[in-house]
């Protein structure tokens, strides 16, 4: 999935692919199954991210159990990630964890030059 972020104005536009289980590790960084817990930082504090935990559950909940290229399929699951990531980005009180995954290794970065 190609996740497109941009910081400021739209010079610093980059792009990263990530797949299904960079989201997967992201999740289990944003919450666990009980207390929809977030630890961001590095003072550990205590984040609640609710709608981000529901958003997530909901995606698990529609996920196939073996792979689908159906259309309609894959544009479910492109808007709950992209539903996922928003409520992470608005629910957080730092865009520290977004970014932590955006400047991941897992993922090629495709950065978009200015004219």
């Amino acid at each position: 999935f190609l996740v497109v972020s941009c910081i400021g104005d739209f010079r610093n536009t980059v792009g990263v692919w990530k797949r299904f289980s960079d989201f997967e590790e992201l999740s289990r960084k944003v919450a666990t199954e009980h207390d929809g817990y977030c630890l961001s930082g590095e003072d550990h504090d205590n984040e609640v991210l609710p709608n981000a935990v529901t958003s997530w559950r909901l995606l698990k909940k529609r996920q196939r159990w073996f792979r689908c290229l159906d259309a309609g399929y894959l544009s479910l699951k492109v808007f709950l990630l992209e539903r996922f990531l928003h409520d992470i980005l608005f629910e957080s009180s730092s865009p520290k964890i977004i970014s932590d995954f955006i400047s991941s290794n897992s993922g090629h970065a495709i950065e978009r030059s200015s004219p």
